[in-house]
């Protein structure tokens, strides 16, 4: 198992995590640049393996705690 995309996606996810709190009509630019990174979040996806999604499934789940 190559780590490489699991770690791509699990720092794009962190960088995304104030999307969810952003105002597109105030924070405009900053909220598309974010949408961006997490578009790019499933592009990696779809390229991992199974048991590398598992892998960011498992890290992701303890970021959101």
């Amino acid at each position: 198992m190559k780590l490489e995309l699991v770690q791509q996606a699990v720092d794009l996810f962190i960088e995304t995590l104030p999307l969810d709190t952003i105002d597109i009509n105030t924070e405009s630019a900053r909220w598309h640049d974010l949408y961006s990174k997490e578009c790019k979040i499933f592009d990696l996806l779809r390229r991992m393996t199974d048991e590398e999604k598992n892998k960011y499934r498992t890290v992701v789940k303890y970021i959101k705690k």
